[in-house]
């Protein structure tokens, strides 16, 4: 086991030392000792960017071991981050929505890159709808990481505000007019907060306690809001959209303020981002350091 309290005197005198080269190009970081787990590595000579570098480590090293002290309070702090967006009247505890999380132009540049021409070949075709993977293909041992292209990129560094972390994985779901998804749970590959961009049209997301469960909660997605849901939602409820032309807004609805109960809402196409983290992964290597 790693001494801390001796490894932190070492590097404050290590730190006096060198008070009279204070342009040094190095930085000197004393080891954070307030966990009580060695699981959590800490660089202690670094530059800048290094010390970013081991930051992500150690969250990846916090996202890799669940029923950890550091894991529920990771956790946490995102919830924390998103209790103004929390969605009430409903017995789930973990539902968040922002409302116009992103522009009409913002929107529209989106949906132009979907469905540019250099973008066809990542189109997969499903039953019921179609997507793009982004990131690398998760898998139950892990998964390669693969390059988000910028126009993509650019919203897990935007989402990353509420993760902590940014994320490496989206799904691009694209649904017709009448196509829904199956009630599911994202499971274990994923860490348990998962985000999704609507853009396009509405439609509502059912969460269900058990299959079958006529006690729904649902939550009506305009274009440009974000979902996310976590630890309750995230676990124990199913989540689906259902095959249909019209949305009705229901007594079940939570958020159905602004419409009108019995209100009959015509879908049109929708394409949805799901973005999340997947904690187990190796970093696929550039070309440059395959030939080195």
């Amino acid at each position: 086991m790693i001494d801390f309290k001796k490894l932190l005197l070492e590097e404050k005198k290590k730190a006096l030392s060198q008070t009279s080269t204070s342009q040094d190009k190095f930085q000197i970081q004393a080891p954070d000792i307030s966990n009580t787990t060695n699981r959590i590595s800490t660089a202690t000579a670094t530059t800048t960017s290094n010390q970013d570098s081991s930051d992500n480590e150690s969250i990846d090293n916090i996202l890799s071991n669940q029923n950890t002290v550091e894991y529920n309070l990771f956790l946490k702090g995102i919830q924390d981050k998103l209790v103004q967006y929390k969605l009430k009247n409903t017995e789930i505890d973990s539902i968040y929505l922002i409302e116009n999380y992103i522009t009409e132009e913002e929107e529209k540049e989106l949906m132009e890159n979907v469905y540019a021409d250099e973008n066809d070949g990542q189109w997969v075709q499903l039953k019921r709808r179609r997507l793009q993977n982004w990131g690398g293909q998760p898998i139950p041992k892990g998964m390669v990481e693969e390059i988000i292209p910028k126009w993509l990129d650019i919203y897990c560094i935007k989402v990353s505000e509420f993760f902590k972390k940014k994320p490496n994985h989206i799904l691009l779901n694209e649904y017709s007019y009448n196509q829904g998804i199956f009630p599911h749970k994202d499971g274990p590959l994923f860490f348990p907060c998962v985000s999704i961009l609507s853009l396009g049209s509405t439609c509502i997301m059912d969460f269900y306690k058990e299959l079958n469960d006529k006690n729904t909660q649902q939550v009506f997605l305009r274009p440009r809001s974000l979902l996310l849901f976590t630890q309750d939602a995230y676990k124990n409820y199913y989540h689906g959209i259902r095959e249909e032309y019209f949305d009705i807004i229901t007594e079940n609805v939570i958020n159905k303020e602004g419409l009108e109960i019995g209100q009959e809402i015509e879908r049109e196409v929708r394409v949805s981002l799901t973005i999340r983290i997947v904690p187990n992964t190796i970093r696929k290597r550039t070309k440059e350091e395959q030939e080195q």
